[in-house]
Order: C-alpha cells, then structure tokens, then sequence
C-alpha cells in the first residue's frame, strides 16, 4: 500500500507537531521524501528498514533516528507484525529561545543518522517520546512552554549519549550551506536548473559541489531534483490535476515524456496508471 506523506509542518505558521504512527503488516514508503523541518523518529515496536540518502539502516525497537531539513529519505516495514512509532517534528524557531545554542543541532548532521542507546539511557528517551506524546495531545496547561521544556531535554540527552567516538561529524558551514541549496532548488524546481547555476549562485566549486552534494542532502544532485519534481507533481495529481503535459511544465521537465520517463523510474507506473489508480482509490463527491 502506498502511502501520500506531507510535511505536518507545511503551514509556514507552524513550527511543532507530534505524531504517533501504528501500521499492521508491511507498509512501504517508494518515494524518497524530505521534510522542511527537523524530524526525530522513535520506534517502539518492531523494526523498519530506512534508507536515508544513500545510506541503508534496520531501524529496530528503542532505536531513534534523526533528520535535519531537507534531508532525502523512505521507510520500509520489515514482517507482519504491529509498528508504532513516534514521530517529533520541528522548526529551530520553536526552541530558539530556550536552546539558542547552534551547536547542539549538530548532532543532525552526523554521518550516522539512526542511534541505539543502553538500557537506562533508552527508558529516558522513551519516556521522553511518551511524555510528549501525551502533552500535545491531551495537555492544554502551560503546553507550549512544557513542550520546548520537554523536546530542549531530549536534545540535550541525546547530544549526550547519541554520539559515538566512530561517528564523523559534518562541517557545520557546509551543511547550513547546503540546507540553503536545498530551499533554493524547492523554491526553484518550476525552473531550469542546473549543478553550474547552483555553483554560481551559492559561490561553490563545481566539482566540490557534485562530490559533497550526496553527503549532505543525501542524493546525488539530478536524483535529489527529479525527486523534488515527482513529489510536487504527486500533489498536484492528489489534487485533482490530470493534464500530463501542464504537469510537467510546471515542475521544470522539458518535455511530457522526459517527465513521465522519470516518473516511470522513480513510481514503477507512467503518469497516466498512476492517475488511474489514484482516482479508483479516491472517494467520489
């Protein structure tokens, strides 16, 4: 079964959400999607397969992964049992005033994006994921200021405990650089773009920037557009576009079938079958 995944933060007066996912059987994620947030993942039951730029993770029980903005991924199931997991989503901005420390964000950044932790370690991440959970759910007291408190002490934690002497940490410059590349593409995809005019844009070495952009946004750079591209042209069809070639115009493909060959490669289904089965699915007025 496939499943449409939107940013819960795509309301750009949002800046926190909370989530709590509970799937029966396999579920697979086909695209690669990112998030214009942060997102901090915790399994409870069961495991998943995650592939997180072009790195492959089992994300198990307790585990916790973490991905900074923009960052390209997708999510399997692994067997038929029970999954649930917690999903925290948010903006710097939410916690800015009580975590003002960039640093402490670095920990997104790392070369490992999914951590397991001891035992004692692991039930204060979970209570911290549960507590959460429940004060965005049901606490209406004080609940911002409870929500920061709470998400601020589980950062800390994990800074804390999360990183291993093994793990590398990306240069900081260069990440908040390419976070800028990815807004810039997002903004931009409608258009032509092209590695020489991201070069010149954002004053970097071509070849540097065609060498580091998978380390960074976690796709080569023609993958990490054409999945920009499929996803907003997945939206439009979601909502109720069906003329193929406005489709492809509009997200930057040079053709119909240069869009619907990506399409095809990237979904298993030309435009059209995908469409077909989109609307056998959806509920009629």
């Amino acid at each position: 079964m496939e499943i449409f995944t939107e940013d819960l933060l795509e309301d750009t007066t949002s800046l926190f959400a909370v989530e709590e996912q509970i799937y029966d059987g396999e579920v697979n994620m086909m695209f690669y999607h990112h998030h214009n947030h942060y997102e901090i993942m915790y399994m409870t039951h069961d495991k998943r397969l995650m592939c997180i730029g072009d790195r492959k993770y089992e994300l198990n029980q307790n585990n916790v992964a973490l991905l900074p903005p923009y960052l390209a991924h997708k999510a399997t199931g692994i067997g038929s049992l029970t999954k649930r997991r917690i999903l925290i989503n948010f903006k710097k901005e939410f916690i800015s005033d009580m975590l003002p420390d960039d640093s402490l964000f670095s920990i997104f950044n790392m070369e490992t994006h999914v951590f397991e932790f001891g035992n004692e370690t692991r039930e204060k991440i979970r209570k911290y994921f549960e507590d959460i959970l429940q004060i965005y759910l049901y606490d209406n007291f004080y609940k911002d200021y409870h929500l920061k408190l709470k998400l601020c002490e589980l950062i800390l934690l994990l800074n804390k405990k999360g990183v291993g002497e093994e793990i590398v940490k990306i240069d900081d410059d260069i990440a908040k650089k390419f976070t800028s590349i990815a807004h810039f593409i997002n903004n931009n995809c409608h258009s032509k773009i092209t590695l020489d005019m991201i070069s010149s844009t954002f004053d970097i070495d071509k070849y540097q920037l065609s060498r580091q952009f998978k380390d960074y946004l976690g796709a080569s750079f023609v993958t990490y557009v054409n999945t920009v591209r499929i996803t907003r042209a997945r939206r439009m069809m979601l909502n109720g576009l069906n003329n193929v070639t406005e489709i492809a115009f509009t997200n930057g493909f040079d053709s119909p079938t240069h869009f619907s060959r990506v399409f095809k490669n990237m979904t298993g289904k030309t435009p059209k079958q995908y469409m077909k089965e989109l609307h056998a699915v959806m509920p009629k007025e």
